[in-house]
């Protein structure tokens, strides 16, 4: 993903909490592919029911992003088992064969009672073996890539919006479930695999991540900041977006950042939550609002209190995540929620997103 690079602060700092972030994962990637889902630091035995195929994929994301930060040799072999457990969740749409998607299936997803297709692990799916396909030569063909593609198509309607869920036991889409952040993840899946080098056709899957700016932009053209969805990757679509953004864009950019820095945490009542972005302290709002505002600081370039507002949101935020990190035996590189009934419980994504935040 492209993001902003402008943090004036120690970069090495952030370097190095990425690096320990990715090796956490990477330890937690087990001789069948899978990931060590959910722990406690606090409760060393206790380890969590279910499995998520979306954040394994999210997860796989991270480790790719992060990949130059290790030599090839000492991440291939687990990022290789990882991708063949994360193949194995994909089968065409039987409505569509020449579509693909990452199924959730019962006894493997740890919500799902039914088998399932969810916009978002398609769409994480996708952007994680873009990312891969570079670091495992042979594994992923561009055919695959391009029927993930369809997928997210199929899943879009002619507004550009996106239907979240499709159940086939029931027949249909599910239009009362909706996800705040698939669509972003969609838009942006599909702009990257616009710009594969042996992709068919890019201006398609352009022109439908185009439809899908446009519509997350124009469906919160009239909020007030205060109703504005903290939808990280909206900022990150937008900033992948390889055109001039239309006035409508750039007007929803600056929306959702203004509301992510005004539910910043900036007083020093709670000194320990001085950064975050949320008041119940939680260490993944605060990852994906700071890998949000990385990604929208070059469109607002040239407004200068905004940017230079944005910068210092950045920071406090990094810092609070640099506070939050475990640094310890088998925890090191870990991040826990810090809020909930657990709040020392770690999940592969509350780390994925605190790496990407670092990575940025």
């Amino acid at each position: 993903m492209s993001r902003g690079s402008f943090c004036t602060v120690d970069q090495g700092r952030w370097l190095h909490a990425a690096q320990r972030s990715a090796l956490y994962l990477l330890r937690q990637i087990g001789a069948d592919g899978r990931f060590v889902y959910r722990r406690d630091a606090s409760d060393p035995e206790w380890l969590g029911n279910g499995y998520n195929p979306l954040r394994h994929a999210g997860a796989l994301l991270a480790l790719a992003e992060a990949q130059p930060l290790f030599p090839p040799s000492a991440c291939h072999g687990p990022l290789k088992r990882a991708l063949a457990c994360l193949l194995g969740w994909l089968a065409p749409i039987p409505e569509h064969p020449q579509a693909w998607a990452a199924w959730s299936r019962p006894q493997v997803n740890d919500t799902v009672a039914e088998l399932q297709v969810k916009l978002g692990g398609t769409a994480l799916t996708l952007l994680a073996l873009l990312k891969l396909r570079a670091l495992l030569p042979g594994e992923i063909s561009s055919a695959l890539l391009e029927q993930l593609g369809e997928s997210l198509l199929w899943m879009q309607r002619p507004d550009g919006s996106f239907r979240s869920k499709w159940i086939p036991s029931a027949g249909n889409h599910q239009p009362a479930w909706t996800s705040l952040f698939y669509p972003g993840q969609a838009v942006l899946a599909l702009i990257h695999l616009s710009q594969e080098h042996d992709c068919r056709a890019p201006e398609r899957w352009q022109a439908a991540a185009h439809r899908g700016l446009l519509h997350l932009a124009s469906s919160r053209q009239e909020l007030p900041i205060k109703d504005v969805p903290l939808d990280h990757w909206a900022l990150i679509a937008q900033g992948a977006w390889p055109h001039p953004p239309e006035p409508l864009l750039l007007g929803h950019t600056r929306q959702v950042v203004e509301a992510m820095l005004q539910r910043q945490q900036r007083a020093l009542q709670i000194p320990n939550r001085l950064g975050a972005f949320s008041s119940n302290g939680s260490s993944t709002t605060t990852a994906t609002c700071v890998e949000g505002l990385q990604a929208a600081a070059p469109l607002l370039q040239a407004d200068l209190p905004l940017h230079t507002a944005l910068q210092q949101a950045c920071e406090r935020g990094a810092d609070y995540l640099l506070r939050a990190q475990l640094r310890c035996g088998v925890w090191d590189g870990a991040m826990p929620a810090l809020h909930g009934q657990r709040p020392m419980e770690v999940r592969i994504d509350y780390v994925q997103h605190g790496l990407a935040a670092f990575l940025g």
